[in-house]
Order: C-alpha cells, then sequence, then structure tokens
C-alpha cells in the first residue's frame, strides 16, 4: 500500500523484526494484528532459539565472528524459559501471506544458516523474498561503521 512503510530490524533476542511480521500476518491473533507493512528487512536474524550449536555455522565461523557461543546459548535459554510462546522460533510458524521480504547476513557469522533457512522457509511457503550474503561479514555488519 502507498501508505505503508517497511519495517526492519536486526538479529534478536526477541526476535522483534521477524515477530512482528509474522504476528501481523497472523489471524489467530486478531487483537494484536498490526498493519502490514510494505516489506520486511531482516538483518543478520535469528529465527531459531533451539539450533544445534554444534553444527553448521555456529561451528565453522565461530573463529571468524565476534558472537561468542556461550553468550547465543545464554539469550537463547533465558528468552525460552521466559515463555513458551512458539513466537521465540518464527522459523516454525506459517511464513505464508508476509510482505516481501530482504535478509541480509555475513558469510563468517555464526547465525548465517539461520539468514538462509527464514530466506528458503520463507520463499518455500510463496513470500516474496531476497537474501543477500555479504563476503567475509560478521554478525550485524551493517551496525558497524566502515570509514
Amino acid at each position: 500500500a502507498a501508505d505503508a512503510a517497511p519495517d526492519a530490524g536486526q538479529a534478536a533476542p526477541g526476535l522483534d523484526e521477524d515477530w512482528t511480521l509474522v504476528d501481523g500476518a497472523d489471524s489467530r491473533h486478531e487483537a494484536w494484528r498490526l498493519p502490514a507493512p510494505a516489506g520486511g528487512v531482516c538483518i543478520s536474524p535469528w529465527v531459531d532459539l533451539r539450533e544445534n550449536a554444534r553444527s553448521g555455522s555456529r561451528v565453522s565461523n565461530g573463529t571468524w565472528d565476534f558472537l561468542p557461543d556461550d553468550l547465543i546459548a545464554l539469550l537463547a535459554r533465558a528468552t525460552r524459559d521466559a515463555s513458551r510462546c512458539e513466537f521465540h522460533s518464527p522459523l516454525r510458524l506459517p511464513l505464508h501471506g508476509l510482505p516481501p521480504l530482504l535478509i541480509q547476513c555475513g558469510q563468517c557469522e555464526v547465525l548465517h544458516d539461520q539468514g538462509v533457512a527464514l530466506a528458503t522457509a520463507a520463499a518455500a511457503q510463496g513470500t516474496p523474498t531476497t537474501l543477500t550474503v555479504f563476503r567475509d561479514m560478521v554478525h550485524v555488519f551493517p551496525i558497524f561503521a566502515f570509514a
């Protein structure tokens, strides 16, 4: 819509960007329903708090990324313990009906696989999705001021 604006966010631990988009598109929560944004921008999304820490980019990129695995584990545990709400892992929710998504992640970040998984799942459910993986970049690299 002409009066809609895109919604953007970086990785969690509340998964705010993804939760807002999914909740706005999810009719099961009519009382919380939000107007649909024109699009969504997910920067280094953290979309599955139940991911195995001993596999994929959590292991292979641990040497390069500044985000320590013990902090990821602590935040995931605290978030899961605070609520049993399924929104803490948006990857496990229906992703159809969302506005177009731009997902950006770094090739060297520990959550790289989560960005790819979100893009794959959203596209498979019919959501227009663009995934951009930036070579040699770490977690939430766009927030750093490179001069």
